[in-house]
């Protein structure tokens, strides 16, 4: 029996949340004994407790990856739980006091990629990496490609991609079922994007290409799943572009399969992304996906083949590829074929969960 300590620094469910939410759902609980640290308050939490695993809230400033109080604040828990590994999620603060309260391995997953340093700055993070890590995630070879710019061993970097659960299909009477349930039309074409709504999911761009397409294509329907800061001035901007009665702004939604069910098309129109969950759960249902052409995601998506790829902050490209998704059913079918086939290859809860949980026997220091 391993036992595992997770930490996560985010109060929101973002996608290291939603990791750490399918691996409480699906690790062996005859190999693994599992604990996650969250910030008091966080949105998983409940979430969480509902898979079975030990989750203890402790008082740390949620959102950041250091501070010193955030270390203090991991002592007890720690020195309780006593783990074999600590594996952290965005915070640099749970390595720190892996090292000074554990004698456990401390590994952590990069779910984001950084701006690439040099001089001082990619020495200092080179060395404090070494010094309280013992592996590295990488959730695509783009993030591994990042993390060794940025000075990091590569010898200590495993890719371990991201998985998640298949969305099923439901009856045709359910699917109309959730369309109304969003005020959907029966016959709209839905393109839904599941995504925070912060400056980096870059959903005006989105919005742009979505008024371009509505105006060829008056059955066009947008969905918008996910809470953030931008959610206020987002809702003016798709109404100042028209298309306010043809876009749905859902909040945050804990778990989006009828999303998917609901939807005929994913986009994705991210800045930056790393492996994004939203792409593989799309592709576990069937769904064409439409996304920048940004981080890992051509790991996962080829142009043409399991999806479309537009240049990133480009609008008009996404707006054609919607219009190709709507004008050519036959291509849609395809490309959603292709990549269920993909998503099955690569991207199943159980790989990666097989592969993490081989990470941990490997990394427990005996």
């Amino acid at each position: 029996m391993i036992r595992v300590t997770q930490i996560l620094s985010d109060s929101n469910i973002g996608g290291a949340g939603t990791w750490v939410l399918k691996f409480a759902g699906h690790y062996d609980p005859a190999l693994i004994e599992l604990s996650v640290l969250v910030p008091r308050g966080a949105a998983i939490t409940p979430l969480l407790r509902q898979t079975g695993a030990e989750v203890v809230e402790v008082p740390m400033a949620p959102d950041r990856s250091y501070d010193r109080q955030i270390v203090t604040a991991l002592r007890e828990p720690l020195r309780r739980l006593a783990p074999d590994v600590v594996h952290t999620h965005g915070s640099f603060a749970g390595r720190v006091a892996a090292r000074r309260y554990t004698d456990a391995a401390a590994i952590y997953t990069k779910h984001t990629l950084d701006g690439e340093r040099s001089g001082v700055k990619r020495a200092v993070w080179r060395f404090l990496d070494r010094r309280y890590s013992d592996g590295i995630i990488a959730v695509s070879e783009c993030a591994k490609r990042n993390l060794i710019a940025n000075g990091a061993d590569p010898g200590r970097i495993t890719v371990i991609y991201n998985g998640t659960v298949p969305i099923e299909p439901v009856s045709p009477g359910r699917r109309e079922e959730l369309r109304r349930g969003f005020g959907l039309e029966p016959d709209a074409f839905v393109f839904a994007i599941v995504a925070r709504l912060e400056p980096i999911k870059d959903h005006r761009t989105f919005l742009r290409a979505a008024a371009l397409a509505a105006a060829e294509h008056p059955n066009a329907r947008f969905l918008i799943v996910g809470g953030g800061s931008l959610r206020g001035a987002l809702e003016s901007f798709a109404r100042e572009l028209g298309i306010g009665g043809q876009t749905v702004f859902t909040g945050e939604i804990a778990g989006a399969a009828d999303v998917y069910r609901a939807a005929d098309a994913v986009v994705l129109s991210s800045e930056s992304e790393n492996m994004p969950l939203s792409v593989l759960e799309a592709m576990s249902a069937g769904l064409p996906v439409l996304s920048t052409d940004v981080g890992g995601v051509r790991e996962a998506v080829s142009d043409g083949i399991s999806g479309l790829l537009a240049a990133r902050s480009d609008a008009a490209a996404l707006a054609r590829g919607m219009a190709r998704l709507m004008d050519e059913p036959e291509l849609a079918r395809t490309l959603g074929a292709a990549g269920e086939r993909i998503y099955r290859e690569k991207f199943t809860i159980e790989r990666c969960v097989d592969r993490t949980q081989q990470l941990y026997q490997e990394a427990r220091r005996v």
